[in-house]
């Protein structure tokens, strides 16, 4: 797989809308400066994973493994990343969780292409930690005071913990087949189950995906 592709495949699956950086990546790139996010504010702070991801891109040493324009496309993932945060349209944590991803995954496929990506230990020890704190995210199940309810989110929670145990595609598998057992929520159930609920789906997607993109924290 192209490495400008499998970026944007990465970029796709995380769920953010990342505008072009320009050409140029200018370093008013590289500082988060505070803005809103629906109700809430998001403190500055610097995207240091995805910085380091624009970075090994550009320097990559892939000869035919990485074409400039491979380079110059899944640079600009990563800058549009940058320039959605500095313009306060996303939270930043977020992105990081997104640019550790991506680096992680060209990073699994540089190493499969032959092509070198120039990090550190340090620097891929900062993105497995990024991602091992990600995938550990885990909802905790507390009763919402609707008996029927909580039954659903006690199947669900099951279900969680049985994709966050999966080690295989195969794996996979055999819990998607569970997720449809699990019932849905009558009309009058509260909306801290609905809230709930959907958290708990968020963490079996990113189990998931963490199988899915064959990347491990």
């Amino acid at each position: 797989m192209r490495f400008a592709v499998l970026a944007v495949v990465v970029l796709g699956a995380c769920g953010n809308k990342a505008s072009s950086g320009g050409e140029g990546g200018g370093s008013n790139l590289h500082v988060v400066r505070a803005g809103a996010v629906g109700s809430g504010t998001i403190a500055a702070m610097h995207l240091e994973i995805c910085d380091l991801g624009s970075r090994v891109v550009e320097d990559a040493a892939c000869g035919s493994a990485m074409t400039p324009k491979d380079m110059k496309m899944t640079a600009k993932a990563f800058q549009g990343l940058l320039s959605t945060a500095a313009d306060g349209r996303a939270d930043p944590e977020s992105l990081e969780d997104t640019c550790a991803q991506m680096v992680a995954v060209l990073d699994q496929q540089a190493t499969k292409s032959g092509c070198a990506l120039e990090m550190t230990d340090a620097e891929r020890k900062l993105v497995r930690d990024r991602l091992a704190s990600w995938y550990g995210k885990r909802t905790p199940v507390t009763p919402t005071g609707d008996a029927a309810a909580d039954a659903v989110m006690t199947k669900i929670a099951t279900v969680r913990d049985a994709m966050c145990a999966c080690k295989d595609m195969a794996c996979l598998g055999e819990v998607d087949k569970q997720i449809g057992a699990v019932g849905t929520l009558g009309s009058g159930s509260p909306q801290a189950a609905r809230e709930l609920g959907g958290k708990l789906y968020d963490d079996i997607g990113r189990c998931e995906k963490r199988i899915q993109m064959g990347i491990e924290p």
